[in-house]
């Protein structure tokens, strides 16, 4: 029997490649405009009811029960705000399994870093990265950044050095 061109398509199986990535963030709750209000941390990550973790504890558990190796971007900028913790013991629960981490940035979060407010906006990468690398980086970019986690490499993709 000849199948149709439709049913023979149909018939063969394509494997699928799915690239799984994860925002891992806090929320400005809209306290700069309005003062009243404020950041929300870990709740917004974790997402705790009923003394269980439906947020990331639920993800990490997932990925690892079924064998998925995801990418997590996590927020930087929210430091100005919270400081290193909390999102530092998030990130170090993301990595102890070996999950590739990339930089994810809110420069809105800056409103609480006077400091950082005071900088052009080029050299808010530089003061991101020092924050996260304990050094400044070799180049600066005009469009994209990663930092692959397991060798802890800055991939800059620009020319202009950085000063």
């Amino acid at each position: 029997m000849r199948l149709k061109s439709t049913e023979k398509s149909m018939s063969t199986r394509h494997q699928t490649q799915i690239c799984i990535t994860v925002g891992t963030e806090f929320d400005v709750n809209d306290s700069i405009e309005n003062p009243e209000l404020t950041p929300i941390a870990e709740p917004i990550v974790l997402g705790r009811f009923g003394g269980k973790e439906e947020g990331q504890g639920f993800l990490l558990d997932s990925f690892a029960k079924f064998g998925v190796q995801p990418t997590f971007f996590v927020e930087a900028l929210q430091t100005a705000y919270f400081g290193d913790e909390p999102m530092g013991s998030i990130a170090m629960r993301i990595a102890e399994p070996g999950y590739d981490m990339q930089l994810h940035l809110h420069p809105g979060w800056l409103h609480y870093d006077a400091v950082a407010r005071a900088l052009r906006r080029s050299d808010l990468v530089v003061l991101t990265l020092r924050k996260a690398l304990g050094s400044a980086p070799v180049s600066r970019l005009s469009s994209s950044l990663a930092i692959h986690s397991r060798q802890g490499v800055l991939i800059a993709l620009s020319t202009q050095r950085a000063p």
